[in-house]
């Protein structure tokens, strides 16, 4: 078993920000390229959509959480489910707010500008954290930055279940792990039909954050695993960052039939956690994800980058529909991704230092 005292790994800081970075290049480049351009329409087809990079995040959810709660127990001989939700809320919930109380007044404001927006879903979606539900059903068709809180509301329910299965079913760990990833391929394959479901539902994208958790516990207990992957040369390494990267460039060529569906998130998760592996445990990595201090920092602010940058695209779409100039194949390819990363990391950084930082500061009473 590691020493305890290693719950931060600096380099997954830059993991998230590389996360970040897919979801924010799917959104802005890929998408809104596409839609002027045949060339770009042409990649979008190829690589891999946004959801691979909150994949990722579910993944290192997982993975974390589990790690931290096993720390816990293992230093404190005990877990304290208040304390870990308590922490869990502090970090997630002010952000969270703060966006959902911008989206309900912007589109308020909206509508009475003349703005052509589609009514927004009730507010218990968002105060009980069950959107994604709601959009598994009736589809991600309402202001754009609002759609992403969908994944926020994944987490919270993960949060919540997994507090109670480390609290309460310990021992039987690894089996709910199994028992997770197993309800989650069969609700895959009931809706292989249904790209809504295969999204946004809890139960689709479950098995991404028990990967991470089972990791997590097999790497925690050194197991055997642990060791075999230990012992892995730098060669192995590189082949597995070039794999992941083939998957990546041709998603769509080689994941469409159903039972490569099915297991897809399986097969990513799975290699998510070599990487993450990789980043944690390995002295002589072939790629450092942490290579500079401005990567680290970014990652440590992912939550705001991708809450925000959700917000700074809908005013550049709402604002096109009023500007000429904001619809030009020249503001999109050129202007439109600098403004939006410029904007997105200012309040990232703004929201960070001076709106989420005491919260994170009061945490320190439920250690």
């Amino acid at each position: 078993m590691i020493s305890p005292g290693r719950s931060y790994f600096p380099n997954l800081d830059g993991l998230r920000f590389f996360a970040f970075l897919h979801v924010f290049l799917s959104h802005v480049i890929i998408d809104q390229f596409a839609s002027i351009s045949p060339a770009f329409k042409n990649i979008k087809e190829y690589i891999a959509p946004g959801f691979f990079g909150i994949d990722m995040f579910f993944v290192l959810s997982g993975f974390l959480i589990t790690w931290t709660l096993l720390e816990e127990r293992f230093t404190k001989r005990s877990m304290s489910l208040r304390n870990f939700l308590a922490r869990r809320t502090l970090r997630i919930w002010p952000l969270y707010f703060l966006i959902v109380a911008c989206g309900y007044g912007l589109h308020y404001l909206g509508v009475k500008l003349g703005f052509n927006l589609e009514p927004l879903p009730g507010i218990h979606w968002f105060m009980f954290f069950i959107l994604n539900f709601y959009i598994s059903i009736h589809g991600p068709y309402f202001l754009f930055f609002m759609v992403f809180l969908w994944s926020i509301a994944v987490e919270e329910q993960f949060y919540l279940l997994w507090g109670f299965v480390m609290k309460y079913a310990r021992r039987a760990f690894q089996h709910v792990c199994i028992i997770v990833i197993l309800l989650s391929l069969y609700f895959r394959y009931t809706h292989l039909s249904d790209n809504n479901m295969l999204v946004f539902h809890s139960l689709s994208v479950a098995s991404n954050l028990a990967s991470g958790a089972l990791f997590s516990y097999a790497c925690f207990y050194r197991s055997e695993l642990f060791k075999t992957l230990k012992a892995l040369k730098r060669g192995t390494w590189v082949r597995i960052y070039l794999l992941l990267s083939v998957l990546y460039l041709l998603y769509s060529q080689l994941f469409n039939a159903p039972v490569v569906i099915v297991f897809e998130k399986l097969i990513f998760s799975f290699l998510f956690c070599l990487v993450i592996f990789d980043q944690c445990f390995n002295d002589n990595r072939p790629f450092n994800a942490m290579f500079s201090k401005t990567i680290g920092y970014l990652g440590r602010i992912s939550y705001g980058l991708y809450c925000f940058h959700g917000l700074v695209i809908t005013f550049v779409l709402l604002l096109s529909e009023r500007i000429e100039v904001f619809r030009t194949a020249g503001f999109i390819f050129f202007l439109s991704p600098m403004v939006i990363a410029a904007f997105t990391i200012l309040l990232a950084h703004l929201s960070y230092r001076y709106f989420e930082k005491p919260f994170l500061n009061y945490r320190k009473v439920y250690r």
